[in-house]
């Protein structure tokens, strides 16, 4: 019976614990980021990171883009190839 009697006393009991929050510390000064002295610091980081992701994006995009381009430069000399190659098969079938 002395393990439900604890359990019912300990119930009864409320604490407040400062390191919860419940004091008044924890509620001085304004929202972290909107305080003036965090500006310089988050914008360095700001550029720094949207920085990094605009450069390794457009390694990427100029990737693709170069990719592209080797793709429609093949077929473009597929085609002319072709065309040649009509041509030519035309003319000697006149020939003969």
């Amino acid at each position: 019976m002395a393990i439900i009697s604890s359990a019912f006393a300990a119930e009864g009991e409320q604490e407040t614990h400062e390191s919860v929050g419940a004091g008044e510390a924890h509620h001085e000064g304004a929202f972290p980021p909107f305080q003036t002295e965090n500006f310089a610091p988050q914008i360095f980081w700001l550029v720094v990171i949207f920085g990094l992701l605009y450069v390794l994006m457009s390694h990427r995009a100029a990737a693709r883009r170069r990719d592209h381009r080797k793709s429609r430069r093949k077929d473009r000399r597929r085609s002319r190839r072709r065309e040649r190659d009509a041509v030519e098969g035309a003319g000697r079938r006149r020939r003969e």
